[in-house]
């Protein structure tokens, strides 16, 4: 900058010498004050040159400060410029472009901008950059340069300048271009449509079925293919119907509180019951995440069939039931043979104790009382045995079941006579009226326990001198079997746990009898057990019915 302005100052003294060799002013002809007066103003002329030269090169620092900024700032800036021309040839460019493609300034300086992209992207860029230069506002242009790492992806932006006098080009409009590298953007967008594909291909392919609802009013927006061949539905107006939704606590309201949670709490998980469009209702495991799609804030639902697991927990629920009832009844049963048994076994060691010590005292008749009583207790307790045996031969599903063709007339008289006894005792009458020919194909151990144990009941509970009827019929494909009396009934309450072992709600036969009400569940059981049903009909003092059916073939 110093030689240049020594240069220009000696130039400006040449014009002035020729200047004033021009004038017709001759110094011999002044006088004393005219010279000093000229001297001054020669002195005053050069402290105000002197001033404005000095002025002229701190604005030229300035300048040249402004400049070195400018420079810096151009070179250094986050994103590379170029200047190009509308052939697409490189005028200027900035260091950050150059180290963008590993290379100097100079050495892309007059180059072709299409030599600088890949392959691949040249025909793109051919096909655009015209129309870019005329107009670049409001437009891009993406492509791909090559560098020493491979490639690189960058988007131009331009503005046209037509102030390019400080280089070669004067005149011609030309292109600055504004070069970022959008690599990292490039793949994040990437990324974003394949995980865009990826979430449109999982919604349409899924097997579950997935809502998306809007995340204020929880309308259902979107469904998958799933949702439609899972609920039977055929549109998402039918979805929103409130059809689609069941009563409380399964109710569109309260799915709307859920959704309301997903967005505050976080995901929520929970079953839920819903009704496909036949009416038949959907048991599920319901996820909701609050998720957003195209800048949209929204609720995801995912959903699965659990129908068929709580059915398998409901059963499992029963037989759990079942199982804590059976365990209750191990125990009633339990008690009532450390009742029932030790009773009559007590009273057994008592009488053989006497009968041991002190025979010979005893009358040949009291010898016969006293071994009736024992005949009595121990007959007692060889029936009770046997119906615990068969309990629990029952219970654990170890009973032989060997159905056979049996003829009920004939099954029923030969019952009848082993109850003959006891009923003669009380003097009551028992008459079967089971037709004759009535057969069935059944376990004949198992019928004959049942219906000798009704019979022994009926005996229980009916006065002196009453009557028992045996009956039987053919109804379609079952046959029907009663034992009917006219003794003492029960009521409401001991009818209704008949069939359990509960000690506190049984009743005495006519003459003291007790019974463990064992007896009743063995008969329930084998019915049961051949396909049949087994039913009573009773009230107080008016006697009892038992019925119970059996199929004429087995199942």
């Amino acid at each position: 900058m110093s030689k240049n302005f020594e240069d220009k100052k000696r130039v400006l003294r040449e014009k002035a010498k020729k200047k004033i060799s021009k004038t017709d002013l001759n110094i011999d002809d002044l006088s004393k004050d005219q010279l000093k007066a000229l001297i001054e103003d020669y002195q005053l002329y050069q402290i105000e040159l002197e001033i404005q030269n000095e002025e002229l090169r701190d604005a030229q620092n300035k300048l040249q400060q402004a400049r070195d900024r400018f420079a810096k700032l151009y070179n250094e800036a986050p994103v590379g410029y170029l200047t190009v021309d509308q052939n697409g040839i490189i005028i200027l460019t900035n260091q950050t472009f150059a180290d963008m493609i590993g290379k100097n300034p100079d050495q892309i300086s007059g180059k072709a901008m299409v030599d600088l992209i890949i392959a691949e992207d040249r025909p793109l860029f051919h096909g655009r950059f015209r129309a870019f230069f005329k107009n670049p506002y409001h437009k891009q242009l993406d492509f791909r340069l090559n560098c020493k790492q491979g490639s690189l992806w960058v988007r131009c932006t331009g503005k046209v300048e037509d102030d390019v006098q400080h280089h070669s080009f004067e005149g011609q409009n030309c292109l600055l271009m504004a070069v970022n590298d959008v690599s990292q953007q490039i793949l994040a967008e990437k990324k974003l449509q394949e995980s865009e594909a990826m979430f449109k291909t999982l919604f349409m392919e899924s097997p579950l079925a997935i809502f998306i609802h809007d995340r204020d009013s929880g309308e259902i927006i979107d469904a998958n293919p799933a949702v439609y061949s899972t609920y039977g539905y055929s549109s998402i107006q039918e979805l929103n119907s409130q059809e689609f939704w069941t009563d409380s606590p399964y109710s569109f309201e309260e799915a709307h509180a859920m959704m309301q949670k997903a967005v505050t709490e976080g995901p929520q998980q929970f079953e839920w019951l819903n009704r496909k469009k036949n009416g038949d209702l959907i048991w599920e495991y319901v996820r909701l995440n609050s998720i957003t799609i195209n800048g949209t804030e929204r609720i995801l639902a995912t959903c699965a069939d659990i129908t068929h697991r709580k059915k398998a927990e409901n059963e499992i629920k029963l037989i759990n039931q079942k199982l804590e009832q059976a365990n209750n009844q191990k125990d009633k049963l339990l008690s009532i043979i450390a009742h029932d048994l030790k009773s009559p076994m007590a009273g057994v060691f008592s009488i053989s104790k006497l009968l041991a010590s002190d025979i010979q005292s005893l009358s040949q008749k009291e010898i016969e009382l006293i071994s009736n009583e024992i005949h009595k207790s121990m007959k007692n307790s060889m029936i009770l045995l046997d119906d615990l045996m068969h309990w629990a031969q029952m219970s654990s599903g170890g009973i032989e079941f060997s159905p056979e063709r049996i003829d009920l007339h004939q099954l029923a008289e030969t019952t009848l006579q082993t109850a003959m006894d006891m009923a003669q005792r009380k003097n009551i009458s028992i008459r079967s009226e089971v037709p004759e020919g009535l057969n069935i194909v059944a376990d004949k151990s198992m019928i004959n326990t049942v219906i000798r144990n009704l019979i022994f009941n009926a005996v229980k509970f009916t006065n002196k001198d009453g009557n028992i009827f045996i009956k039987g019929r053919n109804a379609d494909s079952v046959v029907e079997i009663c034992i009917q009396d006219d003794g003492i009934g029960m009521s409401e309450k001991v009818l209704s746990s008949i069939f359990t072992l509960d000690k506190d709600k049984r009743q005495l036969g006519t003459e003291g009898e007790k019974g463990t009400g064992l007896g009743l569940i063995l008969c329930k059981g084998f019915v049961e057990k051949h396909g049949g049903k087994l039913w009573m009909e009773s009230a107080p003092e008016r006697g009892t019915k038992v019925s119970f059916t059996l199929p004429i073939e087995p199942h």
